[in-house]
């Protein structure tokens, strides 16, 4: 991570940012999160870090520092919760997220405020009320980061609200947005973990222009304690958000076929399943692909990896060790692993 000079205030880099940070037993990692937004070269910040009932001392890490870091306890609500809390005492006129892992290079702040106050040239539009940026994630150090710039959402041409139906367009920790509009919206929508952000990202677009730095200025951690067994569920929460986004924006989705609204959303499971499959995560891939068999969702090359799913798992399993083994040319495992 490069820390950038220094830079003159200017008008444009004086604003106020509020910068939200979710904790939950992120004891090895807070600080490293704290030290980054301490760090930006953009000087007008206020550091709000919720602790949502850590029980590692990850509170006692953060009280150690002082002003302009605040921090607010509350009993274990999840991240949606906390961030609400911090955006309810917010006072700066942007608003930008970091978990307590995930790491910023320290330019992100003034080199986003310069992206949203930029003033247009004769082919833009207003300035936008969100920016965002690319993003890297890592293990351990950013020395193995796997940098990853997105698209243009907002470029000439392009329907934003589309794209964003597809897939989720960015992470939190790399986005900048005006507090008002975050507020208009009423914040992060708790029926919908772990697509709380998505959902807002969303909403936001239906009122909001965004624009892209192509940058690399935002690193997202991966850990252990990230990993989770079931990852069929975030499938299936993420599959009902998109519903009710859908269902609750109509008049926001007029020019969009209703069969491609279909396509997009229910084809959750679909992506999910295949990339479960690709990973051997099977009981992941198994309910995907038996719920896209429910949904009536099933193309005719999707079959021959539909149908096995319906087959008891051990059989299941046997049978792809005896396909691989038998594309190599080696005697077919009696055993599974």
């Amino acid at each position: 991570m490069q820390q950038g000079p220094t830079k003159t205030v200017t008008r444009q880099s004086s604003r106020r940012v509020s910068v939200i940070m979710p904790c939950y037993n992120a004891a090895a990692y807070v600080a490293e999160a704290v030290e980054d937004v301490l760090a930006q070269t953009h000087r007008q910040v206020e550091l709000i870090v919720v602790d949502d009932g850590s029980t590692d001392g990850s509170a006692d890490i953060v009280a150690g520092y002082g002003p302009p870091v605040r921090l607010i306890r509350q009993s274990n609500a999840g991240c949606s919760a906390a961030r609400n809390a911090g955006l309810a005492c917010a006072t700066g006129t942007y608003v930008a997220f970091l978990d307590a892992d995930d790491r910023w290079d320290h330019r992100f702040l003034e080199t986003m405020i310069e992206a949203i106050e930029a003033e247009p040239n004769e082919d833009d539009d207003p300035r936008p009320d969100l920016v965002y940026c690319g993003w890297a994630r890592f293990w351990g150090n950013l020395d193995n980061a796997r940098p990853f710039v997105p698209q243009d959402l907002d470029a000439r041409g392009r329907d934003k609200l589309a794209l964003m139906l597809q897939c989720c367009p960015f992470p939190i920790h790399a986005v900048l947005v005006r507090l008002k509009k975050l507020r208009e919206v009423g914040g992060f929508d708790r029926r919908f973990p772990p697509a709380e952000d998505y959902h807002l990202w969303l909403r936001l677009a239906t009122r909001c222009r965004f624009r892209r730095v192509p940058k690399v200025m935002a690193y997202y951690r991966r850990h252990p304690n990230q990993q989770t067994a079931d990852h069929y569920r975030p499938t299936l929460k993420r599959w009902r958000m998109l519903r009710d986004f859908v269902e609750t924006h109509r008049s926001h989705l007029r020019h969009i076929p209703r069969e491609e609204l279909s396509d997009w959303v229910n084809d959750v499971f679909r992506r999910e399943g295949y990339a479960a499959y690709s990973r051997w995560d099977l009981s992941t891939a198994r309910r995907c692909f038996r719920r896209m068999a429910g949904m009536g969702r099933c193309r005719l090359d999707d079959l021959k990896v539909v149908l096995p799913s319906f087959l008891p798992l051990r059989l299941h399993q046997h049978l792809l060790l005896w396909r691989d083994a038998a594309n190599r040319d080696e005697d077919v495992p009696a055993v599974m692993a």
